[in-house]
């Protein structure tokens, strides 16, 4: 009778040694399915068409591979960042440059310096290179449209490599259980958004990198050199990872120091032969070493190195040999106590002290390397649309709704309990206590973490998965309940797969689009129409730093302010802009920074925080209304101010997203600046505003460019008897000297006048003399309805173009929809 059920355990353990391939294979095509749904909204939204022009032209001469300079992706949850990535990776990739450190964007006109580091650069660069291969496009394109697939190659990695490492050296059960895990463990699973590049995605992974051969090597007892090979190989991942990003990789490199102390005191508490570790943690601190300490001279030796540790560091360096040597030591105390000291190691002591002490000593001089990050996405459990965004666990759970993302987030903290249960309570190993101790400190440290900053659950979702892949290793020796058991811990992981997949799309996607979805659709709709105005002076914006991110990106636009948090000074300029509290100042503070536009998005609130900073006033109170954002907004602008008549649609929900643009010009006279404004109330049909302004026109009772905005008004509100009042005083100034200098679009607006008042022949003389002082630079600066009225009247009045460019040049300025309705 004992025979089979000696057998048993056997023919499990050959059964889980197949089962593991299987098991990857699930979870990739699980990774697949969802990766391709959410690469088919993206898509679904990018290829949406513009309403106001065409979208941008291939070309291959262009850093991002469309004319211009300008992108098209629609970058999911508007994830900041990722701008910042794809822009900066084309940059480098156009100037063939290895590192970069100087950049231009978001600080016109001179630029500045940046801090973010190469690997995630190179790895955007090669996703592109990849793509570009394999579809024949060049690599600027390339980069933007292999964005797609940046994050979930390294996911997809990260689940290859992790499982066929824990099979390896590990065990089946172990490889089985990490791959499971992984593909199903909320939020870090869905961290990893095609088309949402992002550094972190490859911080997690090389956080897992740091940590699992590790634990991994720790069962080697009898092959010392291949441990230390191991934990050099770990030494040199969490290298990598610091290079990467300092801030995600400190807390990994404390955590592992906190759980090496855990595991190293278990471990010396053991009846059998003691691991030879000592030595390998000196290998480790100095492969971590080498790498940090030459990845940060690369970076930004000789003119850019600094004392912050928010970036790679030397002092990152200093760090990694002070944990490895201290580790040192306290394994050969533990296990021989002072006997085990040479002379020379009480001097290690203190160095190894020191050296560890740089950390707090550098941070508090330098105010940087905190284990809590400082930029606003440390707030963001995910860039998922169940993701939610809050300044800690506590103020996220006190909102409402979430609830299953919520339970999936917190449901694997189990994973700590059911390990310290194994581990007080079980019947294991001293060695594996030792490593099951580990593994329970890192992943308890994250935890804490992630109570005060959403973004550490993603950190320790990574931990989680190494310790279920000691958790499942020790299957492998045990009887059937605790298979059982072991196996039931992957229920923790299950509402994270229900969680984070993604919806299906439906077949019009317009009718369902995120509030961020259509603030992207708008900015790039707006940059690209504001690209098609570009003279030769390249377009400077100031705007908010949000809707400032949407210029840079989707139009290549120069602008003075991003969301970037290390970019303090320019949200300080720009808020100083926005509070000016006289149009001298303003004047002033614009032509400082060569500001060619100013673009204000209504629906920001971040418009009202920048007036209410620059100005001290606290909230709830009334904003100044001689704050320069505040009175141009409710189009009180100066006279150098022109607004340019930028609309969006009312379908697809984006009536509520009004801009406020204007184009910086030589001064106009009052009346000039009155009756431009008084035509975009007309073109829009704002009847209060339109009679409002009518009544300050009509303090300029002799002059043309008045007399026609006020004809236009009465138009508007039918007034036929004030309409021909304002008609028969216009008609005989357009003979005189002061009517031959009108602008384009003031003839342009009496010639529409007329025509709509049956007075054709005054119409033609109007288009006539418009087209005769027509050129490309004037053309540009018209407002879309005058353009479509410049074509509308040359067409059926038969008064050609004087140049078919010009002509072709006005159709590209109107929206497509319109000119395919002039051209028939």
């Amino acid at each position: 009778m004992s025979a089979p059920a000696s057998r048993a355990p056997k023919s499990f353990n050959k059964l889980a040694s197949r089962a593991w391939w299987l098991a990857l294979a699930i979870a990739l095509s699980h990774h697949w399915f969802a990766t391709e749904r959410r690469i088919e909204r993206v898509e679904q939204i990018s290829d949406l068409p513009a309403w106001s022009t065409d979208s941008p032209q291939r070309d291959s001469n262009s850093p991002t591979g469309l004319e211009m300079g300008q992108r098209n992706l629609i970058v999911p949850g508007h994830h900041n960042p990722s701008f910042f990535w794809i822009i900066e990776a084309q940059k480098s990739a156009a100037e063939g440059s290895w590192r970069l450190r100087h950049i231009d964007y978001d600080s016109s006109p001179d630029g500045r310096d940046i801090r973010r580091t190469s690997p995630y650069r190179w790895w955007l660069i090669s996703t592109g290179w990849l793509y570009g291969t394999l579809k024949g496009e060049n690599l600027g394109y390339s980069i933007e449209r292999g964005s797609l697939w940046a994050d979930p190659l390294i996911f997809a990695l990260l689940l290859i490599v992790g499982s066929a490492y824990c099979a390896r050296y590990l065990n089946a059960f172990a490889a089985l259980g990490f791959s499971l895990a992984a593909v199903s463990i909320f939020p870090l699973s869905a961290n990893f958004q095609p088309g949402a590049p992002d550094s972190h995605s490859l911080s997690w992974a090389l956080a897992v990198g740091s940590l699992l051969p590790l634990l991994a090597s720790l069962r080697l007892e009898n092959n010392p050199s291949k441990v230390r090979r191991h934990f050099a190989i770990a030494g040199i991942l969490g290298g990598l990872g610091l290079w990467n990003d300092a801030t995600s990789q400190s807390p990994v490199l404390l955590a592992i120091f906190l759980g090496a102390i855990g595991y190293e005191f278990f471990r010396s508490r053991a009846k059998e032969r003691y691991t030879p570790t000592p030595a390998a943690w000196r290998t480790w601190g100095f492969a971590g070493a080498i790498i940090t300490l030459g990845a940060s001279l690369f970076e930004f030796a000789p003119k850019h190195l600094s004392w912050s540790l928010d970036s790679i560091n030397p002092i990152h360096a200093l760090i990694c040999v002070g944990f490895g040597e201290a580790l040192r030591l306290l394994t050969i105390w533990l296990k021989e106590g002072l006997n085990g000291f040479r002379p020379i190691d009480y001097t290690l002591i203190g160095v190894s002290l020191l050296a560890i002490l740089s950390w707090p000593i550098v941070g508090i001089i330098s105010e940087s390397g905190s284990l809590l990050a400082a930029d606003f996405y440390a707030r963001e459990l995910a860039n998922h649309p169940k993701g939610g965004m809050a300044s800690s666990v506590s103020a996220w759970f006190a909102r409402d709704g979430n609830g299953g993302a919520k339970f999936a987030t917190v449901l694997p903290i189990a994973l700590v309990f059911v390990g310290l249960t194994q581990l007080l309570l079980g019947n294991m190993k001293s060695e594996s206590k030792g490593r099951l101790a580990f593994v329970l400190a890192t992943a308890s440290f994250a935890a804490i973490l992630a109570f005060f900053e959403l973004r550490w659950w993603n950190l320790f979702d990574a931990l989680a998965l190494v310790l279920i892949a000691i958790l499942f290793s020790e299957m492998k020796t045990g009887d059937k309940t605790k298979r059982i058991k072991t196996f039931a811990c992957l229920l923790t992981f299950l509402p994270g797969i229900l969680v984070g997949f993604p919806a299906s799309n439906g077949s019009d996607v317009s009718n369902n689009l995120t509030q961020l979805e259509k603030q992207s659709l708008v900015g790039r709709d707006f940059s690209h129409w504001l690209n098609q105005r570009r003279s030769e002076e390249a377009p400077v914006a100031l705007s908010t730093p949000l809707f400032s991110n949407l210029l840079a990106y989707y139009g290549g636009i120069g602008t003075i302010v991003s969301s970037d948090e290390n970019y303090k000074s320019g949200y300080l300029t720009a808020v100083r802009m926005a509070s000016a509290n006289s149009e001298q100042e303003a004047s002033i503070l614009l032509s400082s920074r060569e500001i060619t536009h100013v673009v204000l998005p209504l629906w920001d609130p971040m418009l009202d925080h920048m007036v209410r900073t620059g100005m001290g006033v606290a909230y709830g109170k009334p904003l100044p209304p001689n704050a320069f954002a505040v009175s141009i907004r409710e189009w009180d602008y100066p006279s150098w101010l022109q607004p340019m008549g930028y609309t969006t649609p009312n379908n697809m929900g984006l009536a509520g997203f009004e801009l406020r643009e204007f184009a910086l010009q030589a001064e106009q006279s009052p009346e000039l600046l009155l009756s431009r404004l008084a035509d975009l109330f007309v073109e829009r049909g704002d009847l209060q505003d339109a009679q409002a302004i009518r009544e300050a026109l009509r303090g300029y009772p002799r002059s043309p460019v008045a007399l026609g905005a006020i004809a236009n008004i009465d138009l508007l509100l039918n007034d036929t008897a004030d309409l021909n009042k304002t008609l028969d005083t216009l008609i005989p100034y357009l003979s005189r000297r002061s009517a031959r200098n009108l602008p384009p679009d003031r003839r342009i607006s009496l010639a529409w006048l007329f025509t709509r008042t049956q007075r054709v022949d005054l119409a033609r003389d109007q288009v006539s003399a418009a087209l005769d002082r027509l050129d490309e630079k004037t053309l540009k600066a018209l407002t879309p309805y005058s353009v479509i009225a410049l074509l509308a009247l040359s067409k059926s009045l038969e008064i050609p173009f004087p140049d078919e460019s010009l002509e072709s040049t006005a159709l590209k300025l109107i929206p497509p929809e319109i000119r395919q309705r002039l051209t028939q």
